[in-house]
């Protein structure tokens, strides 16, 4: 039943900023965050701390073991 809800609700949600500026979708994040935050809010400073984030996210660390190997 929560599948066929998400269903329902997908065409009337809007997508994740989150994924948005993941995906090189920057105005359309900012577009989805001025909806949410009031308009004096910047919301590049959001995106900028998505992009951040995602950034260290992604870092590998070249000490670590991949696959358990050394």
């Amino acid at each position: 039943m929560s599948a066929l809800l998400l269903l329902s609700l997908r065409c009337i949600l809007p997508e994740s900023p989150r994924w948005l500026v993941l995906d090189g979708r920057i105005e359309e994040a900012c577009s989805v965050l001025s909806k949410v935050y009031p308009l004096d809010f910047n919301v590049n400073v959001l995106i900028h701390d998505i992009q951040r984030a995602a950034e260290r996210a992604y870092v590998v660390d070249p000490n670590s073991a991949v696959d358990g190997e050394k």
